[in-house]
């Protein structure tokens, strides 16, 4: 694992670097926040949110609104934020109104920070998404890796992205999306839950499958075939294939015992508990 988290730290001396994972813990701690939490928080919202090409104001309002006041303006002042939030309201990237909200205005500052870097970092999806938005503005539609189309003619139809048509921005973030929920749903369906649903028919077991949603699966468990059952599974879904290009695939997941416990979804136990 990387010794570095590439977050700013800007000194006295106005020059930046790379928190180590320390120092990022203890400044964490400086500005009461879970360190961990909060990264595990905002590298989910970053990563969902501007895979899709979110903006940095939808990614204020939909994302780091989960943040409080004061964790937002301490995270502005240690990160040396400050500079950059008076950039964004001589660019009138702000409304008048917008402008007399300290909260906001530190949303949207740090929103802005964390989409340039994650834009700097991951120039590949950038290219990606771009690809993906020309596509669609060219033939009305995206061709996934395994071939499903998604049809998009209005964005054909209207020519290029209005930041200002919300319909258009929808369509541009279906567009990007598609190709990703089809190319997982095929993988997870095929590799994972076909050949899981064969293999429970071949052995005669009393557990089914009842439902597939994008990357998940879900199943009615008989108690006495847990084990196995989810053995099996974790075997199929972490097996390496050639579409992976060497990412390493995990499996996770939450047995409940509704006629037991009374447990419902997402209650219950880890699956890694019954492996």
């Amino acid at each position: 694992m990387s010794k570095t988290i590439s977050v700013k730290a800007v000194r006295k001396k106005k020059h930046s670097r790379k928190l180590t994972v320390e120092e990022f813990t203890a400044l964490a701690k400086k500005i009461q926040i879970d360190p961990f939490e909060s990264l595990r928080f905002l590298g989910k919202t970053a990563n969902f949110s501007l895979l899709f090409s979110a903006g940095a104001r939808t990614f204020a309002n939909s994302s780091l609104n989960q943040l409080k006041p004061e964790e937002a303006k301490n995270m502005v002042e240690q990160l040396g934020l400050r500079a950059l939030q008076k950039q964004l309201i001589s660019n009138e990237k702000v409304s008048g109104e917008e402008m007399k909200d300290a909260y906001f205005l530190d949303r949207m500052t740090l929103a802005s920070f964390i989409r340039e870097e994650f834009r700097k970092a991951y120039k590949g999806l950038v290219t990606l998404a771009d690809k993906r938005r020309e596509e669609a503005y060219k033939n009305g539609y995206v061709r996934c890796v395994h071939g499903a189309v998604r049809r998009l003619p209005e964005m054909k139809l209207q020519g290029k992205h209005n930041k200002g048509d919300k319909e258009l921005y929808t369509l541009f973030s279906i567009a990007i999306n598609s190709p990703v929920q089809n190319f997982e749903n095929v993988i997870v369906s095929y590799y994972s839950g076909v050949r899981l649903w064969e293999w429970l028919l071949e052995n005669d077991m009393k557990t089914f499958i009842f439902n597939f949603v994008h990357d998940s699966i879900d199943l009615y468990l008989h108690k006495d075939e847990a084990s196995e059952v989810l053995s099996k599974l974790k075997e199929f879904a972490e097996e390496q294939r050639p579409e992976y290009e060497g990412v390493i695939p995990t499996v996770s997941g939450v047995v409940s015992d509704y006629y037991g416990k009374g447990e419902i979804w997402e209650e219950g136990s880890p699956m890694k508990e019954f492996l």
